[in-house]
């Protein structure tokens, strides 16, 4: 590679455009193999003012994004993840970009003992600059973690493999293996063709008023729904393959929208955002509505692991 010291520079703007419409792995594949004039650092360089390398330089990705919040890179850091095995509970407390480079099945992190393998809390306070689009949140409530496997080592743990209570957090081209679990009306993940697969309960569980986005993903191969969503929550969901689960496709409980206004039904807002998806090979059906508000099971299966959820 050479050294992207002498080189001129690419503007700022340029920078901020790009990566407003293009995940940075696609950028920098594309960038690499057309023009060779500038090195993979002088890209990384040019687009974060620090990069971070684990294992090189810090042997955790959690130890990695706290020293971009010692040294100040709020917002504008990327941690730059080689491929292997990851035993650690990837807690997000710091706004910045973690990019796992390689195959996403050889960048992979495992949560040891009763842990979920990434966690997302929106835990930290201080603000963004104006960078790639993220303004205005606090630290760790709009991170970026694209192309990294995550799993549990302990096969309880696997309907929660994820678990957001906070946040906007943006998973790029992960794969899941197990469930998804999102709560809080102040939590709005992003999932873009992402990958969950084979929990033995929910793929994805959406609850408390949670919001989120789901597009070009796959949920395939659980031991329940493909997708439940409960608890007034809304995500948006759309050119998604939902697959092979052992319950419904996607189960929807929608409370007191269901209920019957001048002898028409009302159409649950939860599905005016639910478009363009494709099913197949669900056990119980594609599409499931419910005049309950939650799942009660679910509920006592929470009480039962002194879950966070509170109960009806």
């Amino acid at each position: 590679m050479q050294d992207g010291s002498s080189l001129p520079h690419l503007p700022r703007e340029v920078v901020v455009r790009i990566f407003e419409r293009l995940p940075i792995l696609s950028f920098l594949r594309g960038a690499i193999a057309t023009c060779r004039k500038f090195s993979l650092k002088w890209y990384l360089e040019r687009s974060f003012q620090k990069v971070v390398v684990v294992p090189d330089e810090e042997k955790s990705i959690n130890a990695a994004m706290n020293r971009l919040a010692r040294e100040g890179d709020v917002g504008q850091g990327l941690v730059l993840v080689r491929p292997g095995l990851y035993s650690e509970t990837v807690r997000v407390t710091q706004n910045c970009y973690v990019l796992g480079f390689g195959p996403s099945h050889d960048v992979v992190v495992e949560a040891p003992g009763w842990e979920s393998a990434l966690v997302s809390a929106g835990l930290g306070g201080y603000h963004m600059p104006k960078m790639l689009g993220w303004g205005g949140f606090t630290s760790g409530e709009a991170a970026c973690i694209e192309n990294i496997t995550f799993r549990c080592r302990n096969e309880q743990m696997r309907g929660q493999c994820v678990y957001i209570v906070m946040g906007q957090l943006h998973l790029v081209r992960c794969t899941v293996d197990g469930g998804v679990f999102v709560s809080g009306g102040r939590t709005a993940p992003r999932f873009s063709e992402c990958h969950i697969r084979k929990s033995r309960g929910n793929g994805i569980r959406f609850t408390d008023h949670a919001h989120a986005s789901m597009r070009g993903s796959s949920v395939e191969h659980h031991g329940g729904h493909g997708v439940l969503i409960e608890r007034n929550s809304q995500p948006k969901i759309a050119e998604t393959s939902i697959c092979g689960n052992a319950g419904y496709g996607i189960r929807v409980y929608c409370g007191s929208s269901m209920l019957p206004s001048n002898n028409a039904a009302l159409m649950p807002a939860s599905l005016e955002s639910i478009q363009n998806n494709y099913f197949e090979g669900n056990e119980t059906g594609e599409l499931s509505l419910t005049p309950r508000f939650a799942d009660r099971d679910l509920d006592s299966d929470d009480d039962n692991d002194l879950s966070l959820l509170r109960r009806l």
